[in-house]
């Protein structure tokens, strides 16, 4: 439900009050919303500190391809890691964290090359380091404002696929650092099937990193454009940019 729009969250409510002799789960995240008047609600709580080093060690096959470090060394980086962070003055937010599995498995692509994760700034981090490869493959900075007037551009457009026309190698670099998804598919045509690349954002947080530029610059916003207002993950992005 933290998901969709105030608009839609406000539909569903009124879906589920109305359509009583059914049974519905809705899943959010934390947020101040009006839930349905007769809904039971149930919290899920955060993973133990064993909990969260098992999910870790468990990553190793899908972060294996870019670590500098062998299966071992990964799996003792991840428990002094997790033994370090459980041990801290903000124990229980940092357990909150880690208890997604997105931010986890972002910890863990961190941790496999050698960084530090910073628990407030993983989106930005993993950024930055995919910055730094692109800077020594290309000999130039991640044009992030240009970027963002792409992505923006496809976000109006309402096509489910980015088009990269133009940024070959800034999508291949973030499809290289799993922040983009590169997938052929067959198309089927009256005449023929052929193959097409398609290209998406990992997930809507990854877009949003990238788009965030479009918001700051007033030349590309448009301000009656309601469904592309910052949603609730540009909170978390503002302090990286100027």
């Amino acid at each position: 439900m933290n998901e969709a729009t105030p608009d839609t969250r406000s539909r569903i409510v009124q879906f589920v009050e109305e359509s009583f002799r059914g049974n519905f789960i809705l899943t959010t995240q934390p947020m101040d919303w009006v839930r349905p008047r007769t809904a039971r609600v149930l919290r899920l709580q955060a993973l133990r500190p064993d909990q969260i080093e098992d999910f870790l060690v468990r990553q190793w096959p899908a972060v294996r391809g870019d670590a500098r470090m062998d299966e071992v060394t990964y799996g003792q980086v991840v428990k002094a890691y997790v033994v370090e962070i459980a041990g801290e003055d903000e124990a229980e937010s940092w357990l909150k964290v880690l208890s997604n599995p997105m931010e986890a498995s972002l910890v863990a692509e961190l941790l496999s090359r050698g960084e530090r994760p910073d628990l407030l700034r993983l989106v930005e981090q993993r950024f930055v380091t995919m910055e730094k490869e692109f800077c020594e493959r290309e000999s130039r900075p991640f044009p992030y404002s240009r970027f963002a007037e792409q992505v923006y551009t496809w976000r109006v457009s309402g096509k489910p696929y980015f088009d990269p026309e133009g940024f070959d190698a800034e999508v291949t670099m973030l499809v290289e650092h799993k922040l983009m998804i590169a997938r052929t598919v067959a198309v089927r045509s009256p005449d023929a099937i052929r193959d097409e690349s398609r290209w998406w954002f990992r997930h809507d947080k990854f877009m949003e990193f990238c788009l965030l530029p479009a918001f700051l610059d007033l030349t590309i916003m448009r301000s009656d454009n309601a469904s592309m207002r910052p949603t609730k993950h540009f909170s978390g992005c503002t302090n990286c940019w100027p």
